[in-house]
């Protein structure tokens, strides 16, 4: 099953395959949750107040005034 790593500000840092019972503690990480329970939560996205929140949209797009 695949999980999501949250660090210590709720921020989604890493997602992994994991059998949910093997001893697993990785370094830096706060929480673990289960994508499976969180559908279309990626890398970037954060928990606010228990509400998930996607990262910033970055363009590189370039907007030219006429």
């Amino acid at each position: 099953m695949r999980w999501l790593e949250l660090n210590a500000d709720g921020v989604v840092i890493n997602i992994v395959v994991w059998d949910g019972v093997s001893p697993y503690t990785p370094a830096g990480v706060a929480q673990l949750l289960p994508c499976a329970d969180n559908v279309g939560v990626s890398y970037g996205w954060k928990i606010v107040d228990g509400m998930w929140e996607a990262p910033p949209v970055e363009t590189t797009e370039e907007i030219v005034y006429e």
